[in-house]
């Protein structure tokens, strides 16, 4: 059971670093700076370590409302971190990862549908 969560775990974060990419070039876009891919994946690496606590300790005292405020946290840590290692300033920050946030909803919702 442990070597199979240490391996979803790996894959998760596998799959974040890929998307790192995607949100460097958002950056790139939106704050029409040369963003660095690596920041952009140690920014997405660092979200999903970080959603993955929060959504453990949120699910254990509002377990009805944890879905909800698990995207609020996510949303949050985006910008803070996008804002703390990008160098990006806040409006910039909160616009890529809004941008970013809907691109994902929407490949995932297009994937649902498969």
């Amino acid at each position: 059971m442990c070597l199979f969560l240490s391996f979803a775990m790996i894959i998760y974060l596998l799959v974040n670093l890929i998307l790192g990419f995607v949100y460097a070039w958002v950056l790139n876009i939106v704050a029409k700076e040369d963003i660095p891919v690596y920041k952009g994946a140690v920014i997405l690496v660092l979200t999903a370590i970080a959603s993955v606590i929060a959504s453990a300790g949120i699910e254990s005292i509002l377990p009805g409302y944890s879905i909800w405020i698990s995207l609020l946290v996510n949303f949050g840590l985006l910008i803070c971190l996008t804002n703390l290692i990008a160098g990006v300033s806040v409006k910039h920050s909160a616009i890529a990862a809004a941008v970013y946030s809907a691109m994902m909803f929407a490949l995932l919702f297009g994937l649902s549908m498969l």
